[in-house]
């Protein structure tokens, strides 16, 4: 994927549930804090010959931004909306991928997302609690706070992104 898209692909790295290919060691501790501050999938420190979890998060409409998501309280309540309005898929390291699909086009489909404001495509919530059940509940507040920042970047910048709290790096 280019720079340019909008659609980053990321790996979570939060202290809860990091992804287990993420290269831990003390020496890729700075690659990993450089990957969470940029989102750059060059910078990822993996373990050689494994597969990461992806996450695909869709840049969010700066009208959905300030209109729907900035009326929501608390923040993790936002981010929890983020993730449903921008977390779409998820690529599992055994080839199984997870998304949500238009109700328009897949009315039957696990995970159908309504049309909402400003062409927003938004999961229902079973797609965050599955995502929650699979992968704990703090990834909800790192891909909420990664498409929260995301979208409020320029189109194609790789952060910064902000903390949303908790990182595997601050081990």
């Amino acid at each position: 994927m280019s720079a340019l898209d909008a659609v980053i692909r990321v790996v979570r790295c939060n202290a809860t549930d990091p992804d287990p290919a993420l290269d831990m060691r003390p020496e890729t501790v700075e690659q990993l804090v450089s990957y969470i501050r940029e989102r750059d999938p060059a910078k990822l420190p993996l373990i050689e010959g494994s597969t990461p979890t992806w996450f695909s998060v869709r840049r969010l409409p700066a009208a959905y931004l300030s209109s729907v998501i900035e009326g929501i309280y608390p923040r993790a309540a936002q981010r929890e909306h983020a993730v449903r309005a921008a977390v779409f898929r998820v690529e599992l390291p055994g080839g199984e991928v997870i998304e949500v699909q238009s109700a328009k086009a897949s009315p039957k489909a696990p995970f159908a997302g309504a049309e909402v404001a400003h062409g927003v495509c938004l999961a229902p919530e079973s797609w965050s609690q599955e995502l929650a059940d699979r992968f704990g509940a703090e990834v909800l507040q790192e891909l909420g706070e990664v498409a929260l920042d995301s979208s409020r970047l320029p189109k194609g910048r790789r952060g910064p992104f902000s903390s949303w709290g908790g990182t595997v790096a601050g081990r």
